[in-house]
């Protein structure tokens, strides 16, 4: 994905700064956090709710030895509405999709180009806590997600062989010339 907006901006020695997105998708309504104050609309028209920089975002890191890190969602002020979204009945948020956009801005915090999904993952915990202060209840959401690798591995004694592939899913021609290439060397780039 490119960002024409941004690199011009970039170019023409402007600030341009960047934050994280949260689009929480419960089973009765989706709802979309940022880490700032206010309403936020963003270019492809949607409309992000302010938690007045009480939140953050961890486990956004590319994993180096193949494992997919969970994804850890706090946000700290949210209004008592989403509390109560976030603590109704189980199936309203259990496995559930969470996305993670990326979003740059111009100095003045208006938005540049669309957002970038970053990351992807399904709600498997969440936690809800409130504290009461001066002001009234301060509710705080977390939420643990895991994305769609965190169980990835072959299937239990699975080969990449025609016969085992006729044996899971009869019919399907998907290995039927795997047998024979074992040994076969593939030179890339070609020249």
């Amino acid at each position: 994905m490119d960002f024409p907006a941004s690199v011009a901006a970039q170019l023409a020695g402007n600030v341009v700064r960047c934050d994280a997105l949260a689009e929480i998708g419960f089973l009765n309504g989706s709802r979309r956090l940022y880490n700032g104050f206010g309403t936020l609309r963003t270019n492809d028209g949607k409309l992000w709710q302010g938690i007045g920089n009480l939140g953050s975002i961890g486990g956004l890191k590319q994993a180096m030895n193949g494992a997919a890190a969970p994804l850890e969602l706090s946000v700290s002020g949210v209004d008592a509405g989403f509390a109560a979204q976030a603590k109704g009945d189980r199936a309203n948020w259990y496995m559930r999709p969470v996305v993670i956009y990326l979003q740059f801005f111009a100095n003045d915090w208006q938005p540049l180009d669309m957002p970038f999904a970053m990351a992807f993952a399904t709600m498997r915990q969440l936690t809800i806590g409130r504290q009461s202060t001066e002001g009234g209840m301060v509710y705080s959401v977390t939420i643990q997600a895991e994305g769609p690798f965190i169980t990835r591995k072959r299937a239990r004694y699975g080969f990449y062989s025609d016969t085992d592939q006729q044996k899971r899913f009869p019919g399907d021609r998907g290995c039927e010339r795997t047998s024979g290439i074992e040994q076969h060397v593939i030179i890339f780039p070609r020249s």
